[in-house]
């Protein structure tokens, strides 16, 4: 298994290359270049890490008496040992880095044009700030939801899949994510200078990432189900999806419909695992 620290490290650099680029780049003239080239190169960094490292944690066997919550204790501290929860939670990360960044260019245009010159950078990056802590809060959800269904011991059967496929559908139908999908397209407010200028830019961070959670979580979760071989394309798959949705000027009905082939694929190759 590749060592945290030295992905720790490759990746503390690479966040650090990246402000400095975006620093720098924001200094030009056009408001829009900088940003929308640091979203490039942070889903590109993204894609090579999950390329490059992508593995899923499993935790190994481990026997384990007494009552539920003594089960959720010993799937927890084996987690810990192996580095699983580690290295999901690094995972998810740079999955939501690669899978999400190319969405966020409008937003970010947004808070880059209309913040000063000498302040772009700290809006932007504080936007982003309040973006990924919500998607990171989804993340510890995910890995707290599958320590408790290792502890249950709970196996994926036909008439869970068929139950978890009809949620989707009926979930990426609905007009809940419709309403989810509209607010990714709203803007708010951001303050010239000083601390409301930061809370806004976080504000509008986490609004907007709140928004992307709401709509995207059933075809994180079929990504995440499936099996490590095909987490790769189906995200890449994914990602053109969510991209054609946003860019559309017109809700798309294939779109909601193609999106829901990766849940399915992920169950089926769960339940054939």
């Amino acid at each position: 298994m590749t060592s945290l620290a030295g992905i720790g490290i490759a990746a503390g650099s690479s966040l650090h290359a990246l402000e400095w680029r975006l620093q720098g780049a924001m200094r030009g003239a056009a408001p829009t270049s900088g940003p929308e080239r640091s979203l490039l190169a942070l889903s590109l960094a993204g894609w090579i890490g999950l390329a490059t490292v992508f593995s899923r944690g499993e935790i190994v066997p481990f026997c384990a008496t007494g009552g539920w919550g003594d089960r959720v204790g010993a799937t927890l501290e084996a987690a810990l040992t192996t580095g699983a929860i580690q290295d999901g939670f690094l995972h998810w990360a740079m999955m939501v880095a690669a899978m999400m960044s190319p969405l966020l260019m409008p937003p970010v245009r947004h808070v880059a044009g209309r913040s000063f010159r000498w302040r772009r950078a700290r809006a932007v990056s504080t936007f982003l700030v309040g973006y990924g802590a919500v998607w990171m809060v989804a993340g510890a959800a995910v890995a707290s939801m599958n320590v408790g269904l290792r502890a249950a011991d709970v196996t994926l059967t036909v008439g869970h899949a068929v139950l978890l496929f009809g949620l989707a559908v009926a979930w990426q139908l609905s007009d809940w994510r419709a309403a989810a999908l509209r607010r990714c397209h709203r803007t708010l407010a951001i303050a010239a200078v000083g601390v409301r200028a930061d809370w806004s830019c976080a504000r509008y961070g986490i609004s907007h990432g709140s928004a992307c959670v709401t709509t995207c979580w059933t075809i994180m979760a079929g990504v995440m189900l499936a099996e490590a071989t095909l987490v790769l394309p189906l995200a890449l798959a994914v990602t053109a999806l969510l991209f054609l949705e946003r860019a559309s000027s017109a809700p798309q009905p294939w779109a909601r419909a193609a999106m829901l082939a990766p849940v399915a694929v992920g169950l089926l190759a769960r339940q054939w695992s």
